[in-house]
């Protein structure tokens, strides 16, 4: 996947907003995730490889070496949900917060 497609569908974060106002305002910190983590999971596999999250972390501004730091625990290269629920949440709710789907 080139950048510009993963652009595409990461920032489709905020186009799921629209559907989502007439929805329940106040979620929990896993619905929150999951509402990201589906936004993020572009192919549906039930996973985030690490290139998608990599991308959107340097997109964001983190330094390249930073992303590769924080990254580097993660040895099978793709999270799922738990995993991203419970390791990331700084993302997540980062994401939530400031790319419109409150």
């Amino acid at each position: 996947m080139g950048f510009d497609e993963f652009y595409k569908f990461i920032w489709r974060v905020g186009d799921q907003r629209i559907q989502n106002e007439a929805g329940e305002k106040h979620r929990t910190e896993e619905e929150k995730a999951r509402f990201i983590f589906r936004c993020l999971d572009v192919d549906g596999s039930g996973y985030i490889d690490r290139i998608e999250l990599q991308k959107m972390l340097i997109e964001w501004g983190l330094p390249e070496n930073e992303v590769d730091d924080y990254l580097a625990t993660d040895e099978d290269k793709r999270y799922s949900f738990d995993e991203f629920f419970s390791q990331h949440k700084v993302i997540w709710n980062y994401a939530y917060d400031n790319l419109g789907a409150s």
